[in-house]
């Protein structure tokens, strides 16, 4: 079993699931991610939860960290380099 969590770029885009590594992630919460595009910042649209290794494309990209109140702030920029 593998921990994912589903993480939304736009209001209405396709949810991507990341590796929420050790962090104490909540629906709503922002997050700073790595995907092909960079680092961005996403809002978690599910709770985090456990799937068979094989419903999902490894390997997972990690959670970097929860957003900060700066980062926050910014949330209008969608790129996070």
């Amino acid at each position: 079993m593998v921990k994912i969590v589903g993480v939304r770029f736009r209001n209405a885009g396709k949810v991507y699931y990341f590796d929420p590594k050790d962090y104490k992630i909540q629906v709503g919460d922002h997050v700073i991610v790595e995907t092909a595009r960079g680092i961005e910042y996403g809002t978690v649209t599910g709770k985090v939860q456990e799937v068979p290794e094989g419903k999902v494309v490894q390997p997972l990209k990690p959670v970097i960290r929860v957003a900060n109140a700066e980062e926050r702030k910014r949330s209008g920029n969608m790129s996070w380099k």
